[in-house]
């Protein structure tokens, strides 16, 4: 299984009920209050105003406890590890604000209408999660290899299914529709362990980089008007460029001093080649565990 087939079949958006989605922001917000009520006196706007976006997103993961669904907690989880998450994917504070000392990439953050600090820890979050995708990668169950053959029969219930089975060098093969499809179905409901992991499968970068900035593009509330379905403005775009430069994912080594030379209208080509490259993905919401 490859890592775009990975993200195809993983279902990384919930489906909560209708409760859920007319008492979400009710039931976060109050529980983000309990919780900030034990952070320092002192710290508790600069929290607030760092984690408003961050939460927001998080609305679209709810948990299930196996009654009801309730907001995710991942923001708690991210604030608690938040210094070694900055050291991990190196983006530190320091690199930020020698990023917003940049005239050009300070005016783009004035005029998509964002805020300074949720956005810097917006961006942190997210690729946190994305490197540990490219660089460790997720572990394949015996499990996920099973739903994936189950959804696909699912999918396609009268197609022809066939079973190769090779036990040393012979082969035994099955077309018998009933009899494969009893045995997946006598799997799901046994009681035998589906946590063995077969095998490791793992993002390539520019796959993490699409993730990222589409996912900021989605989330972020920037205030601008797109001239057409799919079509960017070039303050966007640059603020794409400059944030794939923070992740050192582009121009890693470029001045930041020398901004003229990493965005504009020359570097179009990377962003636009990189959305038209995995416009089919389909976008997952990242979480934290």
């Amino acid at each position: 299984m490859e890592f775009e087939e990975y993200l195809k079949r993983k279902k990384f958006v919930a489906s909560p009920d209708a409760e859920y989605y007319k008492n979400s922001e009710k039931w976060a917000d109050s529980e983000f209050e309990w919780w900030l009520g034990l952070q320092p006196e002192e710290n508790q706007d600069e929290i607030r105003e760092r984690l408003k976006y961050l939460r927001k997103y998080l609305l679209r993961c709810p948990v299930f406890d196996g009654e009801e669904w309730s907001p995710s907690q991942a923001y708690m989880r991210y604030y608690e590890t938040r210094e070694e998450r900055m050291q991990y994917t190196g983006i530190s504070q320091g690199k930020w604000d020698a990023l917003m000392d940049v005239s050009e990439f300070y005016e783009i953050i004035e005029e998509l209408g964002i805020s300074e600090e949720a956005t810097f820890d917006f961006i942190v979050y997210l690729w946190s999660v994305l490197k540990v995708w490219v660089e460790q990668g997720v572990s394949i169950t015996i499990g996920d290899m099973v739903e994936e053959l189950v959804d696909r029969i699912k999918e396609c219930p009268d197609a022809p299914v066939e079973l190769d089975v090779k036990i040393g060098k012979k082969h035994f093969k099955f077309s018998d529709d009933r009899f494969i499809k009893a045995l997946f179905v006598n799997y799901v409901a046994s009681s035998l362990s589906t946590d063995g992991i077969l095998h490791t499968v793992r993002a390539n970068k520019r796959l993490a980089d699409y993730i990222l900035i589409k996912t900021l593009l989605e989330h972020l509330p920037i205030n601008v008007q797109r001239r057409k379905e799919g079509a960017y403005t070039q303050s966007e775009r640059d603020f794409c460029l400059y944030v794939l430069w923070l992740v050192n994912e582009f121009y890693p080594n470029f001045p930041i001093d020398d901004a003229r030379g990493l965005c504009g209208s020359t570097n179009n080509g990377v962003f636009d080649k990189l959305m038209k490259d995995y416009r089919h993905i389909t976008l997952p919401i990242l979480e934290i565990y």
